[in-house]
């Protein structure tokens, strides 16, 4: 049960943590789309 529990919650933290980075990256790409655009 407890190793269940565990299992559980670093899944979460994995998943937690990808969507966090997957925003990020998001983020990060559309202002440096932004920054082209106006370099140009």
């Amino acid at each position: 049960m407890h190793n269940k529990l565990s299992q559980s919650d670093l899944r979460s933290g994995v998943c937690f943590c990808a969507g966090r980075y997957a925003s990020t990256k998001s983020i990060a790409y559309t202002a440096a789309a932004a920054a082209g655009r106006y370099a140009k």
